[in-house]
C-alpha cells in the first residue's frame, strides 16, 4: 500500500510505481478509445484495482463513456477506504461509479484482502468458494479454497466481463484525423492510416538530394 503513494509522503519507502503506471495506463486508454472508437473493459485485481481506479479518475470525460471497470479481490474499500478516506472513501468511490460508464466488483467472503466496495449497483453477490463441495469421480480431492486468487477461474468472472462489454454503448465512427490518409492495402488486409508528408519533410529530402533529384553524396 505504501508504494502506491508518491515518495514525498514517505521518503524512506521503495520507489512509487503509481507515478509511472497510472499516467501510462490513462494515456493508453484515452488514445486507444479516441483512435479506434472501441469499447474497453478495464480489469484490475487486488492492487491492480487501485491502479485501475486511479487511472479511470484521470480520464477525459469523452473516454470515460467508452470504459467499464471490472475489479476483483479489491482492497479499495476495505484497506484504502479505511486508511485514506479523503481519496478512497464512500464519496470518492461513489464519484468513480458516476464517472465511468459501468463498474462491477467481484469478491469472496474467503478473501482476506479484497471485499465489497459498498457502492450501490457495483458489488456482485459474494462468489462461492469453493465452487462446489464434495468429491466427484473427476475430482477425487476436495476442491481448493481460492481466497484472494484465481478469480478468472470462476465462471462469474467471464459473465461479468461480457455483461459489462454489452452494456457499453456501441462504438461510433472514428473521426478522420487531420494529416492522415488511408494507405493502400492488399486484398484481405485490414485498413490502416499513413501520415501525409509535411512540407518540411519534403524540403529536407530535396535538400539531401541537392534539390535536383540527384542522389545524396553519402
Amino acid at each position: 500500500m505504501g508504494t502506491f503513494w508518491p515518495r514525498a509522503a514517505h521518503p524512506f519507502a521503495p520507489p512509487c510505481y503509481a507515478e509511472r503506471a497510472v499516467p501510462d495506463l490513462t494515456w493508453r486508454m484515452a488514445t486507444w478509445t479516441a483512435r479506434t472508437g472501441g469499447r474497453l473493459v478495464l480489469s484490475g485485481h487486488s492492487q491492480g484495482s487501485v491502479l485501475a481506479a486511479a487511472a479511470a479518475w484521470q480520464l477525459p470525460p469523452r473516454a470515460r463513456g467508452r470504459i467499464a471497470l471490472l475489479t476483483y479481490g479489491s482492497p479499495l474499500e476495505r484497506l484504502y477506504g479505511r486508511w485514506f478516506p479523503a481519496h478512497f472513501g464512500p464519496e470518492a468511490l461513489s464519484g468513480l461509479h458516476t464517472d465511468v460508464a459501468q463498474w462491477t466488483n467481484l469478491y469472496r467472503a474467503t478473501d482476506p484482502i479484497g471485499g465489497p466496495v459498498r457502492v450501490p449497483g457495483v458489488d456482485h453477490t459474494p462468489l462461492h468458494d469453493p465452487l462446489a463441495y464434495g468429491r466427484t469421480p473427476d475430482e477425487p480431492l476436495p476442491p481448493p479454497i481460492h481466497g484472494h486468487g484465481d478469480y478468472p477461474c470462476d465462471p462469474a468472472f467471464a459473465r461479468a466481463r461480457t455483461a459489462l462489454l454489452h452494456r457499453l454503448r456501441p462504438a461510433g465512427p472514428v473521426p478522420r484525423q487531420p494529416g492522415w490518409t488511408e494507405a493502400p492495402r492488399a486484398a484481405g488486409s485490414s485498413p490502416g492510416r499513413t501520415p501525409l508528408p509535411r512540407d518540411s519533410d519534403a524540403e529536407q529530402r530535396r535538400a539531401r538530394k541537392g534539390g535536383d533529384g540527384s542522389h545524396p553524396d553519402e
